[in-house]
């Protein structure tokens, strides 16, 4: 059993910090999984932005490269011969004769009269090792392009293009990477690019794995390779529609024989097929200005990821076909995307906060009760010591008083009446003592309930200053009253025994601590102003000092050693006093302007 306040008080504070080192473990542990939640929360919203950009970058690549894949072998020559478009037709069957009809045309090729700004050159290699292009044309053909088609300075520009291509490419290792070419007998039908390049079909539910890292990236490959079936379908359709649709290209050789596959070569990313034409076999393609393309790619995808940096891949594994284009070799890093701040409190923070704050709030509950009951029970401890200090020196009076006049031991009549006024003043002395702890008892229950009456001013005074005489007289001290005209007019809501009995607690300890002061006088003023009856007592003993004021009123403030050192009593008359004041709707107070002594004001309200 721990009996001393600190015992109790470390007990308390070395359970609350247990505690607080609980709850703080959970909270770190929910804070760090609401982090952890709110981080996958944001990089799958970046993820989600990965994807549109892909898709969206597809889609324009697909259509890039279904373009470039739809045009016929013919137009890798600066000029094409073609049939005559449909007004030439129109104009034939005006007059002109069938054999005009039939005449073919050469026209400039389009790669020649309008090339795409995104690619360096175009190019057509053989396989005797020529390389040539419909940019860079040559002979009577360069004659005809220059300056009418091209200017000198563009075909100039295509040359020394097509040169530095001969020098970073090699040729017969592009031949080599590229699919071998699976001709159906309608050509416009879309190729087995996808199993040419490696793929397969998509991993179904059932297998994928049970970890979260690998399933997301199991399901990444999974979405590439739908990217990559719909970007061949599309292009493989796109090819056919374009050929149907555009009739000024149409000329009597057969149509291509695959579709354009993207590569990666020395660094460069080129657009390359296998063709035959006359039975020869020819490598035609396109070299791409990839900082272009990537700069119109990175624009594209401004809005979603402003960051973002487009690599080409030479061939990634299946393990690293996350992020990638499908129409392209060609990966995105969507750079560094900072965190957004989440505005306001997440529901795991709010309920920390309300945690935290209900056990502080509880902690903070049990402390202020437990002060309470640590100080209960050092008052109830310095109560018992300083009543039985208290009822010891009477009861030992009596006794020995007692026994001395029982057994005859004084014979003298002048001295038995002094015992007997002794014993008298002993016995008044515990009379008061057990009074005034029977009335804290009685606040301590309910206070004093329906006792209060309307009494008369002049009768309150009356009834209290007959006792209170007789107990300065026996300290030696005269008791002086004073009483304002307004008095005797007033009526004070108040219980006159509550009232005599906090008189008589303020004029006894005058009586104790003045008894001995040179002036003798003990004074009373009763005013009444601004709805109360004050009564003031003051005595000129030796006052009471700053230290003391701080405990004036507080019950059993006394200790037993405190007790044996000053004047008789056990502390409890000032807290009673004003308990009973406050009950009554008044309020004691201790006069700190008073200089001399000690004084004390009592304020009882007055009915209007």
């Amino acid at each position: 059993t721990m009996r001393r306040p600190w015992q109790i008080w470390l007990g308390f504070f070395s359970a609350l910090a247990l505690v607080a080192a609980g709850v703080g473990w959970l909270s770190f542990r929910a804070l760090e999984s609401d982090h952890a939640e709110e981080v996958a929360r944001q990089r799958a919203a970046v993820e989600e932005d990965v994807r549109l950009a892909l898709w969206r970058m597809d889609s324009l690549m697909s259509a890039f490269v279904a373009q470039e894949s739809s045009r016929t072998a013919g137009v890798y020559q600066p000029f094409v011969a073609v049939r005559p478009t449909e007004l030439d037709a129109t104009r034939a069957d005006r007059g002109a004769s069938a054999s005009e009809g039939a005449r073919l045309s050469p026209v400039p090729s389009p790669l020649l009269s309008h090339p795409a700004p995104q690619i360096f050159v175009y190019f057509q290699w053989g396989a005797d090792g020529s390389l040539t292009s419909p940019q860079v044309p040559t002979g009577s053909s360069r004659n005809r392009a220059v300056p009418g088609i091209v200017t000198a300075e563009q075909a100039e520009k295509y040359e020394q293009r097509l040169a530095r291509l001969e020098s970073l490419i090699n040729f017969d290792e592009l031949l080599a990477s590229l699919p071998v070419p699976d001709v159906a007998d309608d050509p416009a039908l879309p190729p087995n690019w996808p199993l040419q390049n490696g793929q397969a079909n998509a991993t179904s539910y059932a297998e994928l794995p049970a970890e979260n890292e690998l399933r997301q990236q199991v399901l990444s490959v999974n979405e590439y390779r739908r990217r990559s079936n719909f970007v061949v379908n599309n292009n493989s359709i796109a090819q056919g529609r374009n050929l149907a649709a555009n009739g000024l290209f149409f000329s009597d050789e057969p149509l291509p024989a695959g579709s354009m596959t993207p590569r990666v070569i020395a660094g460069e990313l080129l657009l390359a097929r296998t063709v035959s034409v006359g039975g020869k076999n020819w490598l035609q393609g396109c070299w791409i200005d990839w900082e272009t393309l990537r700069g119109e790619l990175q624009a594209d995808i401004a809005d979603l990821l402003p960051q973002a940096n487009l690599r080409l891949v030479v061939q990634p594994p299946e393990s690293e076909q996350t992020r990638m284009l499908a129409a392209l070799p060609v990966q995105i890093d969507p750079g560094t995307v900072p965190l957004a701040v989440a505005s306001g409190l997440s529901p795991v923070r709010q309920s920390l906060v309300v945690a935290w704050g209900a056990m502080l709030l509880a902690a903070l509950a049990v402390a202020v009760l437990l002060r309470g009951v640590v100080a209960l029970s050092e008052r109830r401890a310095d109560f018992v010591s300083a009543v039985t200090h208290e009822l010891r020196t009477p009861l030992t009076t009596f006794r020995m008083y007692a026994e001395m006049l029982a057994e005859g031991m004084i014979p003298d009549e002048a001295a038995r009446r002094q015992y007997l006024g002794t014993l008298r003043i002993e016995a008044d002395r515990l009379s008061h003592l057990v009074e005034n702890v029977l009335a804290y008892a009685r606040l301590e229950r309910g206070g004093l309930g329906n006792r209060i009456q309307p009494v008369p001013g002049e009768d309150l005074l009356k009834l209290a200053t007959g006792r209170l005489g007789e107990r300065a007289g026996a300290a030696g001290l005269a008791l002086t009253l004073t009483v304002d005209t307004n008095v005797a007019q007033a009526t004070v809501l108040c219980d006159a025994s509550a009232v005599e009995q906090i008189l008589f607690n303020l004029v006894d300890n005058a009586c104790k601590y003045a008894a001995r002061a040179a002036n003798k006088t003990l004074e009373l003023d009763a005013q009444a102003a601004e709805g109360k009856l004050n009564l003031r007592v003051r005595d000129y003993g030796p006052g009471i000092s700053i230290e003391q004021r701080r405990r004036l009123f507080q019950p059993f403030r006394k200790s037993a050693d405190e007790a044996a050192r000053s004047a008789p009593g056990v502390g409890l008359g000032l807290s009673l006093s004003r308990r009973l004041a406050c009950d009554m709707g008044g309020d004691l107070q201790f006069d700190a302007a008073t200089m001399a002594g000690a004084a004390f004001v009592v304020s009882l309200p007055l009915r209007r």
